[in-house]
């Protein structure tokens, strides 16, 4: 038994067919079948019921497969394990921040972090809704700040921030939500290629300006163009000064939104990564 042929075996019964695992694994279907079959004859057992379209396995495939999984873990930790040892000290760090994401205090936590470690350099991205999750997941970037996470086993997560989405407009009292919705909403599209289906406070039947970033929809609202729901670090002063004015009407209140850091935990991490999630892990405590 090797670890190729479990690896097979793993691919065919979560895509569905030898073909499709060919495809992911950039193997020969006959590679694949020749593999499978060389399990089966040393434990002279059937994996898989053939006598479908698509191969099932059998009562004694799957409980092979239930341990032959467990062996997977354990053999994809310990390559990850020395994927890290043998990094040594990493030469660059790559980090994502969403718009909702304080931008200021995140800067400064790695401005105090990098007075440290000068010899690494440090590359930003900004991503809008799910773009900095889309980036985490397919190894991208190294660590993401972001309010989009889900509930995913490829992905860890810490809750580091919380952000008070408000609602404002420049220069109008509003007092009711048919009066609101004669004024365009200014909304902010989402980065990633594979954009996530839904709307987060979007007003049905309104105008609406898109834009690609929070700081386009600070300025577009800040023109008098329309109105929006904007982190409170961005307008705390506007809002102090007059110059912005919170909407306050029942239908549109200011919500909370949690935003994590985040990080792919199949992508190896060097011991400078480890220190940055360790120190603004810390710091949120």
């Amino acid at each position: 038994m090797t670890y190729d042929q479990l690896v097979t075996l793993d691919s065919i019964v979560k895509y569905g067919s030898f073909k499709a695992a060919s495809e992911f694994l950039h193997k020969s279907q006959p590679s694949l079948s020749m593999a499978i079959k060389k399990l089966e004859e040393e434990f002279q057992i059937n994996l898989f019921d053939r006598s479908e379209y698509r191969p099932k396995l059998t009562e004694e495939g799957k409980l092979f497969y239930k341990k032959a999984k467990l062996a997977l873990a354990h053999m994809r930790s310990l390559e990850l394990f020395g994927e890290e040892l043998g990094m040594g000290v990493e030469p660059e760090i790559k980090v994502g921040i969403d718009g909702l994401a304080p931008l200021g205090k995140i800067l400064c936590e790695l401005k105090n972090f990098f007075n440290d470690f000068k010899t690494t350099d440090l590359t930003l991205s900004m991503g809008q809704i799910s773009g900095v999750l889309e980036k985490v997941l397919s190894k991208e970037i190294d660590i993401g700040f972001t309010p989009i996470h889900f509930s995913n086993s490829e992905i860890e997560s810490v809750e580091v921030y919380i952000t008070m989405m408000i609602p404002v407009i420049k220069d109008q009292q509003i007092t009711s939500l048919t009066s609101l919705k004669k004024i365009p909403q200014v909304v902010v599209t989402d980065s990633s290629k594979n954009p996530i289906e839904g709307s987060f406070g979007v007003l049905e039947d309104v105008r609406r300006w898109n834009v690609s970033s929070m700081d386009a929809k600070k300025e577009v609202i800040n023109s008098g163009l329309g109105w929006g729901r904007l982190p409170n670090f961005m307008i705390d002063e506007d809002l102090s000064s007059g110059f912005l004015k919170k909407i306050s009407i029942k239908e549109i209140e200011t919500h909370e939104v949690k935003v994590f850091m985040i990080r792919n935990k199949s992508k190896p991490v060097g011991p400078i990564t480890k220190k940055l999630w360790d120190q603004v892990q810390r710091a949120q405590m």
